[in-house]
């Protein structure tokens, strides 16, 4: 790999400190409820997502939904603008494709998610969901990937309706 290569990743593995610290800064898990450590690199990932896309206003609006429906509604309700910051930040660094495949990676053997299985379970879910929209975007998913996808969203729909019942 190039040095320019290496700087721009640990950069971008040192963003996810950064959401971090500013989430932790509005209140941490008081800011809403449901909150999981996995939430602020799938925020970051989706940043990535939308600053490798051509950043159109469809891919402004899949961003908003992808980060309402893949992590929380409140992610992007109860944060002070934390999403957009995480794009801004994202922006600045110019992550590849092949980044976003890095940090994935890494985020899955390394982050550390404290709270048990489920955060890791979690993680592992929305990497899932968010292959599955990328394949019904580009056109390439299949029937069976249609399926999985319904099944996913029932149980996303499920943990939803807990969380507002819980507000």
């Amino acid at each position: 790999m190039h040095s320019n290569d290496d700087k721009r990743r640990a950069k971008l593995w040192f963003a996810t400190s950064e959401i971090d610290e500013y989430f932790r800064l509005l209140g941490g898990s008081g800011c809403y409820t449901g909150y999981s450590d996995w939430h602020v690199p799938a925020l970051l990932t989706l940043a990535f997502d939308y600053q490798i896309s051509d950043q159109s206003q469809a891919d402004q609006n899949r961003f908003e939904y992808s980060v309402r429906d893949l992590i929380s509604h409140r992610m992007w309700e109860h944060t002070d603008g934390l999403p957009q910051r995480a794009v801004e930040l994202v922006t600045k660094l110019k992550p590849t494709p092949e980044d976003t495949v890095w940090f994935t990676d890494r985020v899955s053997e390394r982050y550390p998610m404290a709270y048990g299985s489920y955060e890791k379970e979690g993680w592992a879910d929305f990497l899932e969901q968010r292959q599955y929209r990328k394949m019904e975007q580009s056109g390439t998913c299949v029937s069976d990937c249609s399926l999985r996808r319904s099944t996913l969203e029932a149980n996303q729909r499920e943990v939803q309706r807990y969380e507002r019942e819980t507000d």
